[in-house]
């Protein structure tokens, strides 16, 4: 992935009961560091 390109939105759905658990995965991959994991 190219940094200079724009984002990329990913779009989940989470099973019932599970929303909580979805929202911190997706947000301790946004904040690895790693640009090919999910970029800003």
């Amino acid at each position: 992935m190219n940094t200079n390109q724009p984002g990329v939105v990913l779009r989940f759905q989470a099973k019932p009961g599970k929303g909580d658990e979805l929202f911190q995965l997706c947000n301790d991959l946004h904040f690895t560091g790693d640009p090919v994991v999910f970029s800003s």
